[in-house]
């Protein structure tokens, strides 16, 4: 059985496993990257393998998957295996260079019953055709009025066939035309969210200036009749010409004199000594310095592995790990984990900064740095951290607590300053955990958004990585224990 590969974007899954149903309906075997990957599978080289063992490679065209840079390398494996290629347009967008020799086949909408049948003709599969027997001359041969009866049959069957197949299109398109205005939505409120809490403290601001224009005529009418209750009327003599009276006014005894009322002086809350002593040279140095490594999440860079995995019986079919709208959007069900790994990116001494936003998060859902198999940095959604030490897939708590700093509504910085063995984390510019541990030995990068209660509201936000490389910048050697 022939089998056809098929590269796309995740965005466009829905039309995807159409295809997919169509193909297999047609005899075809149809691999795609959900179809063939079991839990803990190597994914760059199931889909390599995949590719090698396919006689035909459908490329879905659209502007999702033209941006996925995963897409372009297929391709490109693809043509250097001589698989015959085969472009399937599927939403308008502009073609790179690499696909103007190809022709294409049109799958929007209408069009897509026609299509369909070119693209079976392009797999070798004449679409229409009844397949009979020959007889011997000596046989009977049918008579006109059955053979006409068996062509109309076979008419009728086309039209049913077409005709569901626009009844199927019609319903992908409105559940893509659902899915976009769900995806818009989405990306309103996250565009909205952060400015939420500004609106409603000038809500609150505003409220109380004019709660206080009120209050204002009151006051003022108040204080001109403690004024007058403290003045005597004027007093005119006998002995004194009327022109030169003097108006006597009595002068508040020392019990009515206000007395001046004594403000506490603010106290500032002491630093932890390690702050000045480990941490500030750290981010001193690195104030005024180009990071090693920005990522603003515009697109999936190459040193990703976006991928997720299931410690229960389930597989996750909800969980997800991928860039929307220019966030690391991580989600998990219960049991599961989303990551992104670095596995080509190793790490010693180092300076971590990400922002997090947990914001759409369960209290028990947990977002974490990893760095390698040792260090782990968890925020759970209710605003509590732990540093947890990790030897041989066995980790245990070594610092636990409670982020006062904690953001629900906006995203939280997070900076994990590494440096040999002491290492320092700072939530929010503030500084929250310093402990001694591990080594100089690289490490991965690994995000990590997972938990275990019976909810679907887990879903995890990640923008602006940075990371410095602190063993490229001199003067730091005495931080060292």
């Amino acid at each position: 059985m022939n089998q056809v590969f098929i590269s796309y974007s995740r965005l466009d899954i829905e039309f995807v496993e159409q295809l997919v149903a169509d193909l297999r309906a047609s005899g075809f075997k149809a691999w795609y990257d959900l179809s063939g990957l079991d839990g803990g599978t190597q994914w760059g080289s199931e889909i390599q393998k995949a590719i090698e063992n396919s006689q035909f490679f459908a490329l879905v065209l659209s502007p999702n998957s033209l941006k996925s840079k995963w897409v372009q390398r297929e391709f490109l494996f693809a043509e250097k295996c001589g698989i015959k290629v085969i472009p399937l347009l599927y939403k308008p967008c502009s073609l790179p260079m690499w696909l103007m020799d190809l022709q294409l086949i049109d799958l929007q909408g209408r069009n897509y019953a026609a299509g369909i049948a070119r693209l079976l003709k392009s797999l070798g599969v004449e679409p229409g055709l009844v397949e009979t027997k020959v007889e011997p001359k000596t046989m009977t041969q049918p008579v006109e009025g059955e053979e006409q009866k068996r062509k109309q049959l076979e008419r009728e069957s086309i039209k049913a066939r077409q005709r569901q197949v626009l009844r199927d299109t019609q319903k992908q398109e409105k559940k893509e035309r659902l899915v976009q205005r769900k995806v818009r939505w989405q990306a309103a409120w996250l565009k909205w969210k952060p400015g939420i809490p500004k609106l409603l403290a000038m809500a609150v601001v505003g409220i109380l200036l004019i709660a206080a224009g009120f209050q204002v005529p009151g006051i003022l009418r108040s204080f001109q009749e403690r004024t007058q209750l403290t003045t005597t009327p004027a007093v005119t003599t006998f002995d004194t010409p009327p022109s030169t009276a003097v108006p006597a006014t009595t002068v508040p005894s020392a019990t009515t004199m206000p007395t001046a009322t004594t403000r506490p002086s603010p106290t500032a809350t002491a630093m932890p000594s390690w702050v000045a002593d480990f941490a500030d040279p750290i981010l001193n140095a690195i104030a005024e310095r180009t990071p090693d490594l920005a990522d603003d999440f515009s697109s999936i860079q190459p040193y990703w592995d976006l991928h997720t995995y299931y410690e229960g019986v389930k597989p996750c079919s909800n969980s997800f790990a991928t860039i929307i709208d220019g966030l690391l959007v991580m989600k998990a069900e219960p049991f599961c984990h989303a990551l992104a790994e670095q596995t080509d990116n190793y790490l010693s001494d180092f300076v971590i900064e990400v922002d997090i936003d947990m914001g759409q998060m369960h209290q028990q859902y947990t977002a974490s740095i990893i760095v390698g198999d040792q260090d782990s940095f968890t925020l759970y959604g209710d605003g509590s951290w732990g540093v947890n030490e990790c030897i041989a897939d066995q980790c245990q708590v070594m610092q636990e607590g409670n982020a006062k700093v904690f953001y629900h509504s906006q995203p939280n910085k997070v900076q994990f300053i590494s440096f040999g063995n002491r290492n320092a984390i700072f939530l929010n510019r503030v500084p929250i955990v310093f402990y001694e541990h591990g080594d100089a030995i690289p490490k991965w990068l690994r995000f990590d958004v997972t938990g275990s209660w019976n909810t679907s509201d887990n879903t995890g936000y990640f923008d602006n990585l940075k990371i410095w490389k602190l063993d490229a910048i001199p003067g730091l050697e005495s931080l060292v224990k």
